[in-house]
């Protein structure tokens, strides 16, 4: 009897460690510190190349063991909104494991699991590198776009809209002379584009716009917006704030063609 109770008890150690992590952790790949993970992280570089700004992705990690991941979601039909899916995270040692279902993101229109395991290979503070290990979607191992992918950790302010909330008059884009828009940031996330119509007219420029801010990256959800996005379609413009100082009036921003300054008309 106690030779066959030895014996289980090896089996089933022997199957926990088969389900552990496989990595291990050194100076290359060091333990993580699990707290420093739970905060907003903004995806900026694969493979050390820097992300076109329409390519950027949120992952928000809290306490819960759940990660929201943020970015381009397609709705099919050729319509692109901001939007979000929430996974769930385990960490270990130096190993992260992400899995759950994506739902329009990366361009999973129809429904799928994902299952990812990522090796850290840097943790400073502010910034974390991961490097792929792992990629599956419905069970099927793939080639990520990416072998590491470097995100920087946002300010527990990221979110505040208190420095963008307002009417904001279009002055110049790329240096020229631009003027017929205007653009409202609501203090609840929606936004309003306007356009000039008659002197003194300020027509809205499609229906239940939003915009989301993480630091200076700025992405815009806009409908049948042709200046700024696409007829007839929902759309995803991204700009970074070059510059912000409601005092002074002035806002300079950019995208991946042109940069624009805007001064500030009033509160909301």
């Amino acid at each position: 009897m106690k030779l066959k109770a030895i014996s289980y008890i090896n089996v089933v150690v022997a199957s926990i460690l088969m389900m552990l992590p496989l990595h291990s952790c050194n100076s290359e790949n060091p333990a993580y510190n699990r707290e420093n993970v739970k905060a907003t992280w903004i995806v900026t570089h694969y493979d050390g190349n820097p992300l076109d700004m329409s390519d950027f992705t949120i992952m928000t990690f809290d306490d819960n063991a759940q990660v929201t991941y943020w970015g381009v979601q397609s709705k099919g039909t050729g319509d692109y909104q901001w939007g979000n899916n929430v996974l769930g995270y385990d960490i270990y040692c130096c190993d992260l494991a992400i899995y759950g279902s994506y739902s329009g993101l990366f361009g999973y229109i129809t429904p799928v699991e994902t299952h990812q395991e990522f090796i850290f290979s840097s943790n400073e503070d502010s910034l974390m590198t991961i490097s792929n290990a792992i990629y599956q979607i419905n069970d099927a191992y793939i080639t990520p776009p990416f072998s590491d992918m470097t995100m920087v950790k946002l300010s527990s302010h990221y979110a505040s809209v208190d420095s963008l909330s307002g009417i904001w008059q279009f002055l110049t884009k790329d240096s020229e002379e631009y003027n017929d828009f205007r653009v409202q940031f609501h203090a609840d996330g929606k936004l309003t584009l306007m356009k000039q119509g008659q002197p003194g007219e300020w027509i809205p420029m499609g229906e239940n716009d939003y915009y989301n801010k993480y630091g200076t990256f700025l992405p815009f959800t806009l409908w049948d917006n042709p200046e700024f996005g696409e007829v007839n379609h929902w759309a995803v413009r991204c700009f970074n704030i070059e510059e912000c100082m409601p005092k002074m009036g002035v806002m300079t921003l950019s995208d991946r063609h042109s940069e624009y300054r805007l001064s500030f008309i009033s509160s909301n």
